[in-house]
């Protein structure tokens, strides 16, 4: 996918969708030359801004690992740096939704896709977005209906590495769920 920056009544068309826009009205005032700087700008932007807020929802760990990645010019560095600059920094940031809906969605999502890394990853990310175990625990039996069982057993079984790892389970005859056996 391809981004748009405008510049009078041309597009350029960029090689990483960066979200910019430069009105034509804007453009043809400060020239194409200050456009490409204003797009170049713009990348290192959204690239800070997703970092900064896989920083806030992951933690400085995460975001080290991922910009590193988005960074490293090897296999899969074009997929981590997609991640960075536009789920992270363009979709995370949007209005509409604040972070906590937008972790209730993305478990969701990966409870139907049966990714139990992936929701592990999300329901963490919940938790540091303000959601509690009984939050997530209603995502679950919302979603019952809609995937079936062998799903939610599925993400049941991540959710109890993540509330053993975060020692959020006070019960200490709590040993942990098995899915649903």
């Amino acid at each position: 996918m391809g981004g748009r920056l405008v510049v009078s009544n041309v597009t350029v068309l960029a090689s990483a969708f960066c979200g910019t826009y430069v009105p034509p009205s804007r453009s043809s005032s400060i020239g194409v030359e200050k456009s490409l700087e204003l797009y170049k700008d713009s990348i290192m932007t959204n690239r800070e801004a997703g970092i900064n807020v896989v920083r806030e929802m992951m933690g400085d760990q995460a975001a080290a690992k991922l910009s590193s990645s988005a960074d490293s010019n090897t296999f899969g560095a074009p997929i981590a740096a997609y991640a960075v600059d536009q789920v992270f920094a363009d979709i995370w940031t949007r209005p509409g939704l604040d972070k906590r809906s937008r972790s209730l969605v993305s478990m969701s999502v990966m409870i139907a896709m049966r990714q139990p890394h992936e929701f592990a990853i999300h329901m963490g990310a919940g938790l540091n977005n303000g959601l509690t175990l009984k939050e997530i625990e209603e995502v679950l039996i919302q979603a019952l209906p809609y995937v079936g069982y062998p799903a939610i057993a599925t993400a049941l079984t991540a959710a109890a590495e993540v509330i053993k790892e975060r020692g959020l389970d006070v019960d200490k005859n709590y040993t942990g769920h098995r899915g649903l056996l």
